[in-house]
């Protein structure tokens, strides 16, 4: 497929997990993604028969490392969210990604179900999991209790 995308930006994408950003002539990003590989998923979005489209608006490919795939899953959400790319169109609708709480009482450890318009998934302490729903943290949530029943069973 032919493109008019910088060959240096090409050129220097890292086998790395992170975020990569499809950038046209304008300021605003039209495509931001994820991957644990950004520069073999930025090649399979170059072969793709359905982007046609978006590739042919791309001058440009930057991208920001991170140290994996849970941080380039928040980056990427809260990149989205901020810019509202045109061709981000699933993750543009407000989605809150959730996690559980473990909370310690005087007797006990208690669960909370959070979300990431509360709290901030990637810098909280004592979070178990990241769940793209509340009712899958809940669900979830429901085989820890369970766990930790079992340990306090068995270890007192």
């Amino acid at each position: 497929m032919n493109h008019s995308i910088d060959p240096g930006s090409l050129a220097a994408l890292p086998q790395s997990p992170g975020v990569y950003i499809f950038k046209g002539q304008g300021t605003l990003p039209l495509y931001i993604g994820k991957s644990v590989n950004i520069r073999s998923r930025v090649m399979s979005h170059l072969r793709a028969v359905d982007e046609a489209n978006m590739i042919a608006q791309t001058r440009d490919i930057e991208f920001i490392e991170t140290a994996g795939e849970l941080g380039a899953l928040l980056l990427e959400s809260r990149m989205i969210k901020a810019q509202s790319p045109l061709f981000n169109q699933r993750l543009r609708r407000t989605r809150r990604l959730s996690s559980i709480r473990l909370c310690q009482t005087n007797k006990s450890t208690a669960l909370e179900i959070v979300d990431s318009k509360t709290v901030n998934l990637g810098s909280t302490p004592k979070l178990f999991g990241l769940f793209s729903s509340t009712h899958s943290a809940k669900k979830n949530s429901t085989s820890l209790r369970n766990y930790m029943a079992c340990a306090n069973l068995f270890l007192g």
